[in-house]
């Protein structure tokens, strides 16, 4: 099993940035399939998605000289994470949809697409 967060210098082993990397093809799936191609969130969307991976990235690197720095740039990947989960939940407010049941059946689907991907 991969671990989640303490393999120092091989982050393509980390579960956090495998999970990462879908959560990345899927903001950026979403953003170009579903959103008008001049709206500015897309870009927003992606970048927020990008720095979930790369400060995954990163901290894994720094974290080999320095524990501080490694929380530190997964604590901005969280953030960052909690921005993309934002531009979600406005999507679906400004446009009358509903979230997904964490138990319903493509909320389950997700999770196995996502799942089969690293």
């Amino acid at each position: 099993m991969a671990k989640f967060f303490k393999s120092l210098g091989n982050h393509k082993n980390l579960l956090a940035y495998q999970k990462a990397m879908c959560v990345y093809a899927g903001a950026v799936y979403f953003s170009r399939r579903f959103m008008k191609p001049e709206d500015r969130t897309i870009g927003q969307m992606e970048q927020a998605a990008r720095s979930v991976k790369q400060n995954i990235v990163e901290g894994n690197i720094d974290g080999a000289t320095s524990t501080y720095s490694n929380i530190h740039l997964l604590n901005i990947a969280r953030g960052s994470l909690g921005e993309l989960k934002e531009d979600f939940e406005d999507y679906l407010r400004n446009n009358n949809l509903l979230q997904w049941e964490l138990n319903s059946d493509k909320c389950k689907c997700a999770r196995r697409v996502c799942g089969t991907a690293v």
